[in-house]
């Protein structure tokens, strides 16, 4: 019979592994963002302005606007002339793509 491995995790009650994977990972914020708001977002954390996600994506300038404010929207930036929303998107794309800071 095999034997599941034990972690206790801030419980005396110890929690076998297998039921440890089967736990989903906590919400992301960008799980909020469609397919293309992440492309765009990507772009952005790149250092893209709007004109180079343009061609980059080959859309509208309109387009980028409107991708753009969905993604600052679904975010949940703070807006204001203090504020600059493309570096704090930036930093939620890097919270969630860890790997990106060592490329």
């Amino acid at each position: 019979m095999a034997r599941s491995r034990l972690v206790v995790v801030n419980d005396p009650t110890p929690i076998p592994i297998n039921r440890l994977r089967a736990v989903p990972a906590a919400p992301c914020l960008l799980d909020r963002l469609t397919p293309r708001e992440r492309e765009v977002l990507e772009l952005i954390a790149a250092g893209c302005s709007n004109e180079g996600i343009c061609g980059a994506l080959v859309v509208s300038p309109k387009t980028v606007e409107s991708h753009v404010h969905s993604i600052f929207g679904k975010l949940a930036l703070p807006r204001g002339a203090d504020v600059h929303a493309r570096v704090l998107a930036t930093r939620a794309w890097l919270q969630a793509n860890p790997m990106a800071r060592a490329a």
